[in-house]
């Protein structure tokens, strides 16, 4: 470190060779105590409790922050910086700014052809995704105490809730609580998902200035994260969905398995990427962790569980509409369809009616919802129906706007990471650059259709002559 700057409330008290700065103050009147360091001298110039003064400068050496600017801008010291700034501003005069026109154009020819001219970055948008996606696998093997944490979490819970229904009857008396099963399965995971927040609002200032850097755009760190999401969150659903369905004593049938998988995969996904959206929108931790909590209550309340859709939305109309635009509410009904849809539940003894001594089994019916008439049997259809006006045949359905939930979730938070620090006219040319590569490939596709139809035109026109040749031959 050959040069200093000591900075006291904003105003500077000395610039200029490290070697110089100690004998700078000791000759203003200020003392330098035996054996303390000169970075440890500097710093205590500039507090009232620490600084020292030589015998007899007490009264006279300057101890205000404008006294203490006010003699380095008298000083030889400060008059040299002056004459080397003006020195350097000729030489870059007389060289006509040469060194910077050839930064300029070294810069411009590594640039990718995706990139505006105009734009402070280099590389396409593509490839800072790719760097930040690598970037995040990184930090999130580095802090390998919370990625364990949560596996032992994931695991734990599975195996503790599951054998909370674990042996549930497969007859009338366990079809509340199978669902009560189900709903947990899917949200649990994104549940615990809350701990994205403190990771995306913490990491701002340093993503904000890679961007003053131009190492990459805000945007591209949002969509690297969702990249790294498909196989980390693969793996925390692999174990508590494979635990869960089974202790639970759910039907046994792959297709079965493998659509409560999805679910439970997907419906995590969107709920994670709310939980970005939130963070995104926030200016502070304790906002986003507000919204979020909010949003996480109003999801559990509109699924359509602990009140039934037929219920929410007849009877609570002023707010059964959140129904639709709950996520987890089409992913409830895709795995509860998935369960009971062809299965026919015998009616527990203590659900048939009516009840009591010389009653005619052949005129008993049971008491669930949906039960036909004079019927110890009660199909899961019925059951879905009447009880959730449900249908296996919505499932595909859901699974799409689940999808469609979390592409606008993430669409949201690109827009808002990009927009929430910048001026109108820059966040334009943010997303210009996005949308750069998409433009790239939309301008290759035409050239190729115009050489396709010029390739085909000329085969036309020599087929044409060769037609016009044979026929004179003819003749």
């Amino acid at each position: 470190m050959d040069k200093v700057l000591v900075i006291d409330q904003g105003r500077c008290i000395f610039q200029g060779p490290a070697r110089e700065a100690k004998q700078y103050f000791i000759d203003l009147g200020f003392k330098c105590p035996d054996r303390q360091t000169t970075a440890d001298f500097l710093t205590a110039v500039t507090d009232p409790t620490e600084r020292q003064f030589r015998d007899g400068y007490a009264g006279k050496a300057p101890k205000t922050p404008e006294d203490l600017e006010k003699a380095f801008r008298a000083s030889p010291t400060h008059q040299r910086n002056l004459d080397e700034i003006a020195k350097y501003e000729d030489d870059l005069k007389k060289s006509e700014y040469s060194d910077t026109k050839d930064f300029e154009g070294a810069v411009r020819e590594s640039k990718s052809k995706t990139v505006r001219k105009k734009s402070p970055f280099t590389v396409s948008f593509i490839r800072q995704v790719l760097a930040c996606t690598q970037r995040e696998f990184w930090l999130t093997w580095g802090d390998k105490t919370t990625l364990y944490t949560k596996f032992f979490i994931i695991i734990s819970n599975a195996l503790i809730v599951g054998s909370l229904f674990y042996g549930q009857s497969l007859g009338t008396s366990g079809a509340f609580s199978r669902g009560g099963s189900l709903f947990f399965s899917i949200l649990f995971l994104g549940w615990l998902q809350l701990s994205e927040l403190m990771k995306a609002v913490s990491g701002r200032d340093v993503v904000k200035r890679h961007e003053d850097f131009a190492f990459y755009h805000p945007s591209a760190v949002s969509i690297a994260r969702v990249l790294q999401d498909f196989p980390l969150l693969l793996a925390q659903v692999i174990p508590f969905a494979i635990i869960m369905y089974f202790m639970q004593g759910l039907d046994v049938d792959p297709a079965k398995f493998f659509i409560y998988f999805l679910f439970i995969y997907t419906t995590t996904f969107c709920i994670t990427a709310l939980y970005r959206m939130f963070a995104a929108l926030s200016p502070t931790i304790d906002d986003a962790v507000r919204f979020s909590g909010l949003a996480l209550n109003l999801l559990i309340i509109y699924t359509g569980y602990v009140i039934p859709k037929p219920q929410l939305l007849g009877q609570y109309i002023w707010f059964g509409w959140l129904y639709y635009v709950n996520p987890v509410a089409y992913s409830f009904e895709a795995v509860l369809t998935n369960e009971f849809a062809d299965r026919t539940m015998q009616c527990s003894p203590e659900q048939l009616v009516p009840q009591g001594p010389g009653i005619d089994p052949a005129y008993q019916g049971c008491s669930l919802t949906g039960a036909p008439a004079n019927s110890n049997r009660v199909p899961g259809s019925d059951y879905l129906q009447t009880s959730f006006d449900y249908s296996r045949s919505n499932l595909w359905r859901n699974f799409g706007v689940v999808i469609a939930f979390s592409v606008l979730y993430l669409l949201v938070t690109v827009f808002a990471t990009e927009v929430r620090t910048a001026p109108h006219h820059v966040w334009i040319d943010r997303l210009t650059d996005c949308l750069a590569p998409l433009g790239l490939l939309v301008r290759q596709v035409w050239w190729w259709r115009i050489d396709l139809q010029e390739v085909q035109a000329r085969e036309a026109s020599s087929q044409g002559r060769e037609h016009r040749r044979r026929k004179s031959d003819w003749w």
